[in-house]
């Protein structure tokens, strides 16, 4: 392994809230569960973009939250428990944007992880170079894409539905709006996991059926059919009690308190802070709870979105640690599978290009990826 530089290139989020390169420390300075990686490869997600346009990101902050990469330092507990070491391939996430963290983000040559919510590949990733088609996790790139989504559904549906691992059968199906989205095709394989719902449902363009099928959806619904909405209702027989809205804008919340029961109780989950009073107050129903999830809280630690000051949830991580060491033998077996995979040439040069394309909804059923590295 070459030595540590004393510093970093990085995608940052400048003092006119634009994307710009620019040379940073390396942190040396580890927590006791901390890793450094040298970062391979970095992938982008709506948060990134958002972050920025809407000024929650901590000024010269590194944008990114999605990577995979080579470990070349440990913490001091990480090294007398052996959990990881140098050389190791591993994968995660962390909070890109960050105001109390700004030195730390996907999009640059280093980032901090923390080993708890880290993945481990034991056989190793390649460096793929090119397009990978979604599949088992066997590229750097590949890894990169899959963390905010999986840890994310793993919150939604283990913790905010349940408050644990489910295993108790319920007499509903779950529908997840956005299936073909990175959140919602990880939120498919976990449901197919889990094993607790009548059958998994899912909202998305019908040119993703065949794909989304093969994840475990059992029945689809396009959003683009103007009956959508009663489609759902007489299919579900007015019984729909598990909503996931991944797509979370004023359109989808709207949408998603209209499939809920009216008599049953239902819990539906955004992704953002959305909630009943984005309803239509004629429309609100008093059987639906809303519930936001939010995987910033995985630190442990409060959280500064600018526009909100967001105290610590430590019972949040502490889910998450426990989620991590459940789902880690499904994602190395294969049974997880990674989103198909778009590489974007031209590393950190490219994540401006990456974040518009994202914004401007030019993705569809893929994740943007940029290498940071040509090889390894």
């Amino acid at each position: 392994m070459s030595t540590i530089p004393e510093t970093k290139l990085a995608a940052v989020c400048d003092d006119n809230f634009k994307c710009s390169i620019k040379s940073l420390p390396v942190v040396r300075k580890l927590g006791p569960s901390q890793i450094l990686v040298k970062v391979v490869s970095a992938a982008g997600n709506p948060t990134d973009w958002k972050h920025v346009a809407y000024k929650m990101a901590g000024i010269n902050s590194v944008i990114g939250c999605d990577l995979s990469g080579i470990v070349v330092e440990v913490g001091s507990e990480v090294a007398q428990n052996s959990s990881f070491k140098v050389g190791d391939h591993v994968f995660s996430m962390v909070h890109g944007c960050s105001r109390a963290f700004p030195n730390n983000g996907a999009f640059a040559e280093y980032a901090v992880l923390d080993s708890n919510l880290t993945f481990k590949h034991p056989k190793g990733l390649k460096l793929n170079g090119e397009n990978v088609p979604g599949g088992p996790i066997t590229t750097f790139e590949g890894a990169s894409s899959i963390n905010v989504g999986l840890l994310t559904a793993g919150l939604a549906i283990g913790f905010e539905m349940f408050r644990k691992i489910p295993t108790e059968k319920v007499n509903s199906p779950l529908l997840i709006w956005g299936g073909a989205t990175s959140f919602g095709q990880c939120a498919i394989q976990l449901a197919k996991i889990f094993n607790v719902f009548s059958e998994i449902i899912v909202v998305a363009s019908s040119k993703h059926e065949s794909h989304l099928k093969s994840l475990g959806a059992d029945k689809l619904f396009d959003y683009n059919d103007e009956n959508v909405i009663q489609n759902i209702k007489s299919y579900t027989n007015n019984k729909l009690a598990y909503i996931i809205d991944g797509v979370a804008n004023h359109q989808t919340v709207v949408q998603c308190n209209a499939i809920a029961s009216d008599t049953l109780p239902v819990h539906i989950i955004e992704l953002t802070f959305l909630n009943e009073n984005d309803v239509p107050e004629n429309e609100r129903k008093s059987n639906v709870k809303f519930t936001i999830t939010f995987l910033y809280w995985a630190g442990g630690y409060d959280v500064d979105m600018g526009i909100a000051k967001l105290p610590a949830r430590p019972e949040i991580r502490e889910f998450l640690i426990s989620f991590v060491k459940y789902i880690q033998p499904y994602v190395i077996d294969g049974t997880i599978k990674h989103i198909p995979v778009t590489l974007v040439p031209g590393g950190l040069n490219k994540v401006s290009e990456l974040l518009d394309d994202i914004q401007n909804g030019k993705n569809s059923g893929e994740k943007y990826v940029i290498n940071v590295v040509d090889k390894i």
